[in-house]
């Protein structure tokens, strides 16, 4: 099975790198999403027997699992209803779907021991299903279709920059997590026609900049400015900043976030971060923006500083939407005060909305967000 993987790779990195390959009739490449992560996974087959392949090539085995199979981690490598498994399998039924939980999902599922209380399962499947999928996992399918264009080639363009470093030597097992680490994707579940439609009218079709597929950030809503990719991912190349009325409607434009502060305290101990009784907080902003570059807490000890993007991944990232925000402490509380819901670079989903629902087209949509970029087709 390698090899037929290298030779997919070395097809899709030219599919990549040549965007006039798409005269060869490309298929669109697969990408490999990381779907779960646990001590223990149960993939159930929807009612028929789950087929697992243990191994490969001519030293590989075969059987079929009941219409479940529950896949956990020892010491020694997976263990499949109960039978040592090596360190990897896969479900090959690719007519089929399989489901993990509440989410189903289409192609293949391949399970990796990576240590004894780990393991992960990918989901092997066409980027142009992926992207139907993500489509209702991102945004409402609802929205008005050329937003979900623009959607499509965003996430579509970001998806074949992580394949595509991947196949320059990343050496982990997948290309995207499907949480908001990379883009959120739930699963086939999420498919519906007028996510269809938007991927399949705006197929292959992905931004470069410098004649290269990069990675198309984007976000919930920017909250009326949009942020350098600098100052989320240093050393990190995104579009320039630019102002956005477009998001005004956004009901996530304003935010706010009320806590203890001994709570508050305890919740920073327990991460990592030691400090005592809070008396104190405040903000450092960015140089060349107006969000928050450090948190400033002030205790019996001194003064200590937390990075805003830190900040948000301690108390989670739905409850500090964004690092655009002031916040004080009254009446034994901490209280932040913000603007938009994500990191702030690249595409504002909600001004996306907002541009299409003035009648803009998602050339003018992605143009406006990523304007020094062109749009291509790669397949």
């Amino acid at each position: 099975m390698r090899f037929y993987q290298y030779i997919w790779a070395f097809l899709t990195a030219a599919c990549l790198v040549l965007p006039s390959f798409q005269a060869l009739g490309m298929p669109p490449p697969e990408i490999r999403v990381m779907v779960e992560e646990a001590p223990r996974v149960m993939v159930n087959g929807m009612g028929q027997p789950v087929r697992v392949v243990i191994g490969e090539g001519r030293d590989a085995s075969e059987f079929y699992a009941r219409s479940s199979a529950t896949i956990s981690a020892s010491n020694d490598g997976l263990i499949v209803e109960d039978r040592p498994a090596g360190r990897e399998i896969t479900m090959l039924d690719q007519a089929r779907r399989y489901s993990i939980g509440s989410r189903t999902y289409r192609g293949t599922l391949t399970a990796t021991w990576l240590s004894p209380t780990k393991v992960i399962v990918v989901n092997n499947v066409p980027v142009e299903d992926y992207l139907v999928g993500l489509i209702g996992s991102e945004i409402s399918p609802a929205w008005p279709i050329e937003s979900i264009k623009a959607q499509a080639v965003a996430a579509r363009t970001y998806a074949m920059n992580q394949v595509e470093s991947s196949h320059r030597g990343n050496a982990r097992p997948y290309d995207v997590t499907s949480t908001v680490m990379s883009q959120v994707y739930d699963g086939a579940h999420k498919e519906d026609e007028r996510s269809r439609d938007g991927v399949l009218s705006t197929k292959g079709q992905v931004l470069l900049r410098g004649g290269a597929i990069f990675p198309a950030y984007f976000h919930s809503c920017c909250g009326g400015l949009t942020e350098h990719a600098h100052n989320v991912w240093p050393g990190e190349e995104g579009p320039p900043q630019v102002e956005d009325r477009y998001c005004a409607r956004s009901p996530k434009l304003i935010w706010n976030f009320r806590i203890p502060a001994a709570e508050f305290a305890s919740r920073l101990r327990a991460s990592g971060i030691q400090t005592g009784e809070i008396l104190g907080v405040s903000t450092e902003s960015e140089s060349d923006s107006p969000r928050v570059e450090n948190f400033i807490i002030q205790d019996q000890e001194g003064v200590k500083s937390v990075k805003a993007t830190e900040l948000r991944r301690i108390f989670g990232y739905s409850e500090i939407k964004s690092t655009w925000f002031t916040v004080k402490m009254e009446g034994g509380e901490i209280a932040f005060d913000g603007r938009g819901y994500g990191h702030g670079a690249g595409m504002c989903q909600w001004g996306a909305k907002g541009m299409a629902d003035e009648g803009k087209t998602y050339l003018e949509i992605l143009k406006f967000y990523y304007p020094d970029a062109e749009l291509t087709t790669a397949y």
